[in-house]
C-alpha cells in the first residue's frame, strides 16, 4: 500500500467519484465542487499570468504600446459589473465574437470543406477510395430534400442512409474508448494505490 499522501488524496477521490455508481450522495456532490473549486482557481490564476505575462509585462518593459487595445477591451469586460456603464462590455464581446467567427470561418472552410473535398476525391487508387468517394456521394443524395427520393434516387438515398448508419457505428464504436480511462482508473487503484497488481 502507498505511503504517498498524493496517490492516497487521488485514490479517495477517485472512489467517491466511482460513488455515484451507486446513487447520488453528499460526498459525490463534495468531490464534484472541489474539482470546480480547483478548476475555477487554477483558470483564475493562469488568467492573471497571462495578462501579467503577455500583457502587462511587455507593455512596460519592452514598450510594446500596441498592447493597450486588448488591455482596454479585457478591463471592458468587466463594466458588465456597473450597471449604469454596463453596455460598454458590449464593444469588446463584438470585437471578441466577430475576430472568433472569422478566424472559425476561414479555418473551417480550408479544413473542413475544401481539404475534405481533396480527401474524398483524391487518389482514386484503390478499392477503398471509391468506397469513400461514393459514399461520400450516396450519403450527399440522401439529403437532398428539394423533390422526393424515388427509383434509383431512392435507392441510392437508402444506401446513403446506410452508410452513415455504418459511419455512426464506427465513432460509437471508437467511444467505447473511454472505458480505457475507467480500466486506467482502477489500475492506478490497485497497482499505486494498493500495490495488489505490479
Amino acid at each position: 500500500m502507498s505511503a504517498d499522501p498524493a496517490v492516497w488524496i487521488a485514490a479517495i477521490f477517485t472512489l467517491v467519484t466511482f460513488s455515484f455508481l451507486w446513487k447520488s450522495n453528499y460526498v459525490y456532490r463534495l468531490a464534484e465542487h472541489v474539482l470546480l473549486a480547483i478548476a475555477t482557481g487554477h483558470a483564475v490564476v493562469l488568467g492573471y499570468e497571462n495578462v501579467r505575462n503577455m500583457g502587462w509585462t511587455p507593455l512596460v518593459t519592452k514598450g510594446q504600446y500596441s498592447l493597450i487595445i486588448p488591455l482596454i477591451l479585457g478591463l471592458l469586460l468587466y463594466t458588465r459589473y456597473v450597471k449604469s456603464v454596463s453596455w460598454w462590455s458590449r464593444i469588446p464581446t463584438a470585437v471578441i465574437i466577430g475576430c472568433g467567427t472569422a478566424m472559425a470561418l476561414r479555418g473551417s472552410l480550408q479544413a473542413e470543406l475544401l481539404q475534405q473535398i481533396a480527401a474524398t476525391a483524391f487518389p482514386m487508387n484503390s478499392i477503398e477510395s471509391w468506397l469513400v468517394l461514393l459514399g461520400v456521394a450516396f450519403t450527399v443524395v440522401y439529403f437532398i430534400y428539394t423533390y422526393k427520393a424515388a427509383g434509383t434516387t431512392g435507392g441510392i438515398s437508402r444506401i446513403g442512409r446506410i452508410m452513415m448508419m455504418i459511419g455512426f457505428g464506427a465513432a460509437f464504436g471508437s467511444a467505447t474508448g473511454r472505458l480505457a480511462l475507467v480500466v486506467g482508473r482502477f489500475q492506478f487503484l490497485m497497482r499505486d494505490w494498493l500495490g495488489i497488481i505490479k
